[in-house]
């Protein structure tokens, strides 16, 4: 039998720990959590998430065990009116999701949020693996210590993340070091093996991710990677057939496609939205946050907390690229999505955080392993204090650099959510909600209501005509545009921007729709975290067909201590609420005190100004004070929600839990 050697004894052990370090660090914040449970846990006693997709999944996952899969079979939530279907069959996460529930009674959500810190610092071990195998195995180890609590990682797989994002840096790591063994080996049966292992881990993280342009990535690599090792022609063809054999010909074929919608289609690379019936639309990815591209500094910052630091790290795993060249071809993928960062959304900075890691680790260890073996240092005392210089270093810097004692709060408020619970009572189940997609998937799963469109059907017309409805000054118009949407559905109002050939005069034959809602229930839904996405709101609903842009109003949130007299006091500004002016210089149209949504006092001003100054008040606390010009002022969004000033012909207010969540059924 062969011995292991003290230096991966002691390389095993330390990955060990740092794997249980990453899983229990996510397990403490939990433990956190659950010491302010009203705010983590909703009424009903069901646990908070940290990412809005989370609910997709654990809706997928009871619809699962309830047996609604299959071919076509109707979802009645989601896609209102038209409705989706349900999926064929369940992705990875969705059957793990509902498979393992039976251990926690059931318990679709504390399920994912004890499963998410295994999967998430599982990608650790085989990056571990990689690096020994290439001569550099504690350099691994700083990588998947500074790796797994980077803020960029650490924010994507913390508790309450259910989602993929939690083993979307293991496939890709243990795919690179089944090829990376293909060269490590000269015996044609362990390369055809391994060939092949490689291909069913990729056809695990198809099943588990389902983006299959990873497919097509990888198997550019392998030949890449194959030729530069001086392998046969002949072999390359086999090797790399054996792997598209076994991670699915279908899900290769799938890739090309995916690729390409990827690159031209999804808004990472260009700022037009997709064309639908002939029609531009604004472009969705501008008002997500994750896929905006932030400064090179921030990106920086949330890769490895100082830029500086970061540069230096970046710098180390390019130089681990070049001297190590032919080994790190497998890694290529993974260096060039991280790279994307800088380029395109912030998400894939996630990508570059082991890297980075790694890069650390050989920019600091690197030379101390060569001044110890220059001074003739014994081995065994090297072996040890390397690895303990890491864990120094780690535990030394974690606060400053990583996300080690970060804990988020929940993605929804637990007002909000248990504003979602009461209305369920009031309505029947499968009513639809008329509101913005962000809480869609949420609203599916929490409250059981259809929605009219959510996290992954989004943009294009169905969110211009949400979106409209809201910013314009109309509730007519509103209740019109609601009505007709009802009637025709997505399908019939495409097939009319088609036929038309002028969106402009369908949009205006929508507002002007004579006729009732054809559903009882439809109601429009109002949250708080609605006030800050108002320029999404109004980016969408004032696109203009013609120029093919939008000029965008906002809430602007300016921070006041307070009123003395007739005078607001806030930073950089005192408002004579008597007189109507700013600093005595610059005119407004109007203050208003909205007070537990309703007008409790205005002032107009005989001005000729498009400044308007709104305080938002709960009982006697005053809780917002906001810039907003009359558009604002006049839409539908602020007049109903903040203001209560509501058509009680058209609307009947169903819920009021000011200023988390409010609610209004269409009536007929």
């Amino acid at each position: 039998m062969r011995k292991i050697s003290v230096t991966l004894l002691i390389l095993i052990l330390t990955t060990a720990f740092a794997f249980g370090l990453s899983i229990y660090k996510r397990y403490w914040q939990l433990s956190v959590w659950n010491q302010q449970k009203e705010l983590t846990y909703a009424k009903d006693g069901r646990i908070s998430m940290t990412t809005l997709d989370a609910y997709y999944w654990t809706r997928l996952a009871k619809e699962y065990n309830n047996g609604k899969f299959g071919d076509n079979v109707t979802d009645p939530l989601k896609t209102y009116p038209d409705l989706g279907t349900y999926p064929e069959r369940p992705s990875m996460i969705v059957f793990l999701l509902a498979k393992l529930s039976a251990f926690f009674k059931g318990d679709i959500y504390m399920t994912g949020i004890y499963i998410t810190p295994i999967l998430s610092s599982l990608f650790i071990i085989p990056l571990v693996i990689y690096f020994y195998r290439i001569g550099f195995g504690l350099i691994g180890l700083a990588g998947g210590l500074f790796g797994t609590f980077s803020y960029a990682f650490y924010v994507r797989s913390c508790n309450g993340r259910v989602d993929t994002d939690s083993l979307n840096i293991f496939f890709p790591i243990f795919i690179a070091l089944f090829f990376l063994f293909i060269s490590k080996t000269e015996e044609k049966k362990k390369q055809y093996i391994y060939s092949a292992i490689a291909g069913i881990v990729m056809l695990l993280f198809n099943w588990w991710y389902e983006k299959y342009g990873f497919s097509v990535v990888y198997a550019g690599t392998l030949v890449i990677f194959l030729l530069v090792n001086r392998f046969k022609l002949k072999d390359i063809a086999i090797l790399t057939g054996i792997y598209i054999v076994f991670s699915n010909p279908i899900y290769f074929f799938y890739g090309l496609g995916n690729l390409f919608d990827f690159v031209f289609k999804t808004g990472y690379f260009h700022k037009q939205g997709i064309t639908l019936a002939n029609i531009a639309w604004p472009n969705i990815m501008e008002t997500i946050s994750e896929s905006n591209k932030k400064s090179n500094i921030e990106i920086l910052q949330m890769v490895l907390g100082n830029p500086k630091v970061a540069v230096i790290a970046i710098a180390g795993i390019i130089a681990v690229a070049i001297l190590k060249f032919k080994d790190m071809i497998p890694m290529w993928p993974l260096m060039l999505l991280g790279a994307l960062a800088f380029f395109s959304g912030n998400r894939f900075s996630m990508f570059l955080a082991p890297l980075a890691g790694v890069g650390l680790g050989f920019i600091i260890f690197y030379p101390l392993y060569h001044l110890f073996k220059y001074l003739k240092i014994d081995e065994k005392f090297v072996d040890i204090v390397l690895p303990a210089i890491i864990f120094i270093l780690f535990f030394t810097t974690a606060n400053s650099i990583t996300a080690y004692n970060i804990v988020l709060p929940p993605s929804i408020p637990t007002q909000i959510v248990n504003g979602f619970i009461d209305i369920k009572e009031k309505l029947p189940k499968g009513s639809p909600v008329f509101t913005w997609w962000d809480f869609g998937y949420a609203l599916m799963d929490i409250g059981e209501f259809a929605t009219y469109h959510d996290g992954g059907a989004h943009g294009a017309d169905r969110s211009y005509f949400s979106a409209k409805a809201f910013v314009i000054d109309d509730q007519k118009k509103m209740y019109n545009l609601i009505s007709a949407i009802d009637n025709y559905k997505f399908k019939e109002i495409n097939k009319m921007l088609d036929d038309n050939k002028s969106a402009n005069k369908v949009v205006e034959s929508l507002l002007n729709y004579n006729g009732k809602p054809k559903n009882d229930n439809i109601f429009v839904l109002y949250t708080a975290d609605m006030i800050g996405k108002f320029g999404a709101l109004s980016f969408f609903g004032e696109w203009d067909f013609e120029t093919k842009s939008s000029k965008p109003n906002h809430y602007q949130g300016i921070n006041c201590t307070e009123i003395k007299g007739n005078f607001l006091k806030c930073e950089n500004a005192i408002i004579d609420m008597e007189k109507g002016i700013i600093n005595g210089q610059i005119p407004i149209k109007r203050v208003v005190f909205a007070q537990n949504g309703k007008i409790a006092q205005k002032a107009e001003f005989p001005h000729e100004s498009d400044i308007n100054i709104q305080l938002l008040i709960v009982d006697k606390q005053i809780i917002g004070v906001y810039v907003l010009n009359e558009k604002v002022y006049k839409s539908n969004f602020n007049q109903m929600y903040l203001l209560g000033e509501y058509d009680v012909e058209l609307f009947e207010e169903i819920y009021n839990d000011f200023p988390h969540t409010r609610a209004f059924r269409l009536k007929k």
